[in-house]
Formats: C-alpha cells, sequence, structure tokens
C-alpha cells in the first residue's frame, strides 16, 4: 500500500503530513497544534476541538482536557484551560466540558458563580417572581393587586374582593 505522501510513509495519530509530497525529503509529518487533534494515523489536517474541550500539548490524538464542572468554554479548537469561564450567576454547568451554561427556571434564581448543579438554584419566596426565559440573578415582588406562590415564574391577579399591598 503506498500512501498519499508518495514515498510510503503514514503519519502517526496526533501528526499530519503534507498532501501532494512528491519526495522523500518533502514527505515530512508535522505535529498538530495545541487546540487541535489527529486521532488515527495518516491525516493531512489535523481537526480543532470541540468547544467545551481542548488539547493543551502539540501531537494531541484526543482532546482530553475539559472545562470543569461551573465552567463552560463555547470556542472550538481551544489550547489551555484558561479558556474555561465561569457560569455567570442565574446559570450552572454540572457536565465537564460544557460548550455553554443552563440557565436556572423560571421561579428560582442564583446569585453564585460557578454553579455546578442546578441545586445552585434556589425557589422564589411568596409574593416574588422570576422569569422561565433567563437565568435569574433575583427574584422580582410582585406588583400591588398581584400574588405569587413560591417558586412562581410569575404573578397572577388577585381574585374579586381580594387584595395584595405587597410591591
Amino acid at each position: 500500500m503506498t500512501s498519499c505522501l508518495g514515498v510510503g510513509v503514514i503519519c502517526a495519530a496526533g501528526k499530519y503530513g503534507q498532501s501532494g509530497a512528491t519526495s522523500a525529503s518533502a514527505a515530512t509529518c508535522s505535529d498538530c497544534q495545541p487546540g487541535k487533534f489527529a486521532s488515527v494515523a495518516g491525516l493531512s489536517a489535523c481537526s480543532d476541538c470541540e468547544a467545551g474541550k481542548f488539547a493543551g500539548a502539540s501531537s494531541a490524538s484526543t482532546c482530553s482536557g475539559q472545562c470543569f464542572v461551573g465552567t463552560f468554554s463555547n470556542t472550538p479548537g481551544a489550547k489551555p484551560l484558561s479558556v474555561c469561564q465561569a457560569c455567570e450567576a442565574g446559570k450552572f454547568s454540572s457536565n465537564e466540558g460544557a460548550s455553554a451554561c443552563n440557565s436556572c427556571l423560571g421561579g428560582k434564581f442564583s446569585s453564585t458563580k460557578w454553579g455546578s448543579s442546578p441545586d445552585v438554584c434556589s425557589a422564589c419566596v411568596a409574593g416574588k417572581h422570576s422569569s422561565a426565559a433567563e437565568g435569574s440573578t433575583t427574584c422580582i415582588d410582585c406588583q400591588q393587586g398581584k400574588y405569587s406562590y413560591g417558586g412562581s415564574s410569575s404573578c397572577d391577579l388577585c381574585s374579586s374582593g381580594t387584595y395584595s399591598d405587597s410591591s
């Protein structure tokens, strides 16, 4: 079997070869750069590590580094662990290698960065709410004439003949 390098050279995993080489001197293998990998031998290019994972060294055959829980990276081809960012307040990441953080659900909030599980999200108390559309960092008081039970994502109008003077 001859290789595309034309001289029988097949680059090892973690390395890549220049395609179209016509002589032994031109048939060289190069290391994949940090942030890239070649999982099998004989590739002509290295691939970017997926977001949330990284290869910090040259000649990587896998992207074995991952962002820790409570952090994420949305950058493909990341090199060092330093590209992992903390999940902001109102969000969390319970898996290693996350490319994004999850938001606290409606009716819950978190004022803590680096959230590593949904448990960092606390339920809003009665009379307060938080939106279901975003990771809330606080709960908002219901307006006068409205109420909510604990853990609510919105406030309801008081029934006829009742009132709420909370503001």
